[in-house]
């Protein structure tokens, strides 16, 4: 565990709950199909394909229009179903996500400026620098790399979305009006899941924080396979308290609660005869 005042360090520890946002996942199945077609491609020609810059740089966009059409819902439905696992509600999940949100930007206020979203592929990304507008160098060369090819990629573009309204109308013969429904209600949650990331929210303080419970909860799972983040946030094993750890060992909030907690474990003194 990092100790001092510089445990949290947001460019490493907010990748992996940034990569789930982003359905990174997914995004690999699409890459490995994408290599695939190359290794076939390259033995019916008997040697080596490469696809250029510029066809990277229309995967990507490809990968966007899936993305904003059907795999933004993903993260939103993962999140209340592991919410259920743990004996949250929907509700009380929302305001935990909001809470924990809040306290990052307590630790860096310069966490909304920082997330941003790549004009091109669509991904959110943490911005090293100022100057950043791009998640990668690709993305910011492709206005150039494609400036001479605005025909192939419109219509590489207009064949998936018609592919993607096909599959949407199929899914709306399939269920019906729940189809709809079920859309409306996870665009409105996946907003406000966004929003949390991107927009200031207003300063908040660990005494301020009303369900103790759901807050770790949800901490751990924003921070999930980041070893110096994810134990930081804990409730005091006496009290409940919501507290900082400042120490792998540490477990109550302070020494009375260490005392009292010492004292209820051993049990009263026993007598000798």
């Amino acid at each position: 565990m990092r100790t001092g005042r510089n445990w949290f360090n947001p460019s490493s520890d907010l990748l992996p709950i940034l990569n789930r946002i982003n359905c990174v996942d997914q995004n690999r199945v699409v890459v490995r199909a994408f290599q695939r077609s190359l290794k076939e491609e390259s033995l019916q020609r008997g040697r080596k394909v490469r696809r250029s810059a510029a066809d990277q740089l229309r995967r990507r966009l490809l990968m966007r229009l899936e993305y904003q059409r059907f795999q933004r819902f993903k993260f939103p439905l993962s999140f209340i179903r592991w919410a259920e696992t743990q004996g949250l509600s929907a509700n009380r999940a929302g305001d935990a996500w909001f809470m924990v949100w809040a306290l990052l930007q307590s630790l860096r206020s310069d966490i909304p400026s920082r997330i941003r979203k790549c004009p091109w592929c669509g991904k959110l990304f943490w911005s090293r620098r100022n100057s950043d507008r791009h998640c990668s160098a690709l993305c910011s060369l492709a206005a150039k790399l494609l400036a001479d090819q605005k025909e192939q990629t419109a219509r590489l573009l207009e064949e998936r979305v018609l592919r993607s309204k096909a599959r949407d109308q199929e899914l709306r013969l399939r269920f019906g009006a729940s189809h709809d429904e079920f859309t409306e209600h996870y665009k409105r949650l996946f907003k406000l899941v966004h929003s949390c990331v991107r927009r200031p929210l207003e300063r908040l303080t660990i005494d301020n924080v009303d369900d103790a419970q759901a807050t770790v909860a949800v901490w751990r799972y924003v921070f999930k396979g980041v070893q110096t983040a994810s134990p930081r946030l804990f409730t005091c094993a006496n009290c409940g308290k919501l507290v900082w750890r400042r120490d792998a060992r540490m477990r109550t909030c302070g020494r009375a609660c260490q005392l009292q907690r010492w004292r209820r474990d051993k049990g009263p003194p026993t007598r000798l005869p």
